[in-house]
């Protein structure tokens, strides 16, 4: 019937379970054995933290970099692949580039809001056109 069926289908979870209970019972935490298990945990921790620093820390550079030439990763792969050539038309130099993208007061730029920033953020004037308007 259903239930011994459902039996069957527990006991191997059970018996896998009771092992893990067994291997990490909470004698073998503690501090007098040299390197334990917490100490391992806040290691591995570390090494996994400092791995995912090096390509965020990639990411932000290159994001840097693609707003101040007033380009984006389409427009740069491009310009890589030689389909497009010269200046970005929205490249108004770095300064003017990272206030049209993160607004113009920068104690702002690391907090989420859109205080100062021009324009709804997908239509952007290209740089012939707003050297008429000025």
């Amino acid at each position: 019937d259903s239930t011994s069926l459902a039996l069957l289908a527990a006991e191997p979870a059970a018996h896998i379970y009771q092992t893990l209970l067994r291997a990490y019972e909470p004698a073998s935490l503690s501090l007098d054995k040299g390197e334990t298990a917490a100490v391992m945990c806040v290691i591995s921790t570390l090494a996994l933290s400092a791995l995912m620093v090096l390509p965020c820390a990639g990411l932000i550079v290159w994001h840097v970099a693609l707003i101040a030439h007033g380009r984006t990763a389409y427009e740069w792969q491009q310009a890589r692949a030689g389909l497009r050539e010269g200046l970005s038309q929205f490249d108004y130099g770095v300064l003017n580039n990272l206030a049209l993208t993160l607004g113009v007061y920068p104690l702002l730029w690391l907090v989420p809001t859109r205080t100062g920033i021009e324009g709804n953020g997908i239509f952007f004037p290209e740089k012939h056109q707003a050297e008429r308007q000025w």
